[in-house]
Order: C-alpha cells, then sequence, then structure tokens
C-alpha cells in the first residue's frame, strides 16, 4: 500500500467516525419525541419539598417549582368529543396529568390520582388528564377499567405535550386557581 492511498483510507476513516459522531449527537433533536414513561426513582430525584403552608391538597407531595407565568390555555376533545379549554378550570387548582395508556408508570399512579381528585374536589381542587394522540375509544375503555371519573382530553396531535414541554410521562402540573403554574412533578407519584 503507497503512502497515499494509507493517508487516503485514514481519512476517509477518521470522517466516517466524525459523521457517525455527528450524527448520534444530533439525532435527538431532528426525532419527533415521544414522551417516555419515568420510573419511581426517576420521579423522586426530581422532587423539592413543598411549603406546608401552601393550603392546597399537594402541600405534602414534593414537586419541581416552576415560575410564575401564566398556564397556556388550550382547547382539546373529551373522549366523548366534547371540548373542553384549560381556562374553564379557572378558579380551581388544578392537577394537569399528562400521560397514556401503554405507559406503565401512568397506569400504576392513576387509581391514587383518582382518589385525590374525589377527596379535594369539594375544595375547589380538580385533575384534568391529558392523553397523548390515543383513540377515544382507547380512552374511554381504559377510564371505565380503572374507574377514573376526573375531566379527561386527548392531544391528538401532540401539540398541547409541545407546548407543555412534555418529555416523560406522567408528568403533573399544578396550577393556581388564577390559572398560573406553582410547580411540576416529573414521573410516577404515589398520590395516597
Amino acid at each position: 500500500m503507497t503512502r497515499r492511498a494509507g493517508f487516503l483510507i485514514g481519512t476517509l476513516g477518521a470522517t466516517m467516525a466524525a459523521v457517525t459522531a455527528g450524527a448520534f449527537l444530533v439525532w435527538p433533536e431532528l426525532a419527533p419525541r415521544t414522551p417516555q414513561p419515568t420510573s419511581d426513582l426517576a420521579a423522586k430525584s426530581l422532587l423539592v419539598p413543598v411549603a406546608e403552608s401552601r393550603g392546597d391538597p399537594f402541600r405534602r407531595f414534593g414537586v419541581e417549582p416552576t415560575g410564575p407565568q401564566e398556564a397556556p390555555n388550550f382547547s382539546l376533545p373529551t373522549p366523548e368529543g366534547r371540548g373542553l379549554r384549560l381556562s374553564d378550570l379557572r378558579g380551581q387548582v388544578v392537577a394537569l396529568n399528562f400521560w397514556a395508556t401503554w405507559c406503565i408508570p401512568c397506569r400504576t399512579e392513576m387509581p391514587a390520582m383518582e382518589r385525590l381528585y374525589r377527596r379535594y374536589q369539594a375544595q375547589g381542587f380538580t385533575v384534568l388528564g391529558v392523553n397523548y394522540q390515543e383513540p377515544a375509544k382507547r380512552v374511554r375503555a381504559f377510564m371505565q377499567e380503572l374507574k377514573l371519573t376526573f375531566p379527561t382530553v386527548i392531544d391528538p396531535l401532540g401539540e398541547v405535550y409541545e407546548a407543555y414541554r412534555i418529555f416523560a410521562l406522567p408528568t403533573t402540573y399544578l396550577i393556581g386557581r388564577q390559572g398560573r403554574f406553582e410547580g411540576k412533578i416529573v414521573g410516577y407519584r404515589d398520590w395516597a
């Protein structure tokens, strides 16, 4: 092998390695983002204690503090086909829970979320479930199977997930009575 051929092969090899490394770095940014289920351990590592003085149902649960900005409003269909806007719930404390039927941590969390909803509903608290791009029939069957009664909407195009920057499931935002973010919990949580 000549010196020139060796140089060309070495250069070609280095170029291929650089292109491959670049593809691994860029691909996650180009690929469509489907929220991924989280583990309980990952969720617990993201939690921060909430002050006891909050006066809402979340005071004994950990949340990742969020800024005081207003939660983006949206209008999405319920599994029954009616429209529901987040702003319709203004004046209540809202646990905005992003989930999917295929998400095992979501399935595990839902019965406790339902108990939390029933326990504090009379005090101006509600849960609003936001399902990720699933057919209404599947969402209805899931809710019936788990006996879920809290309001739920379906995000058919993933636009609300994108607006709220949801990258893991379940994710729950706590929204105060004035429609502003109060906190965020990423991952499964035992609401009991």
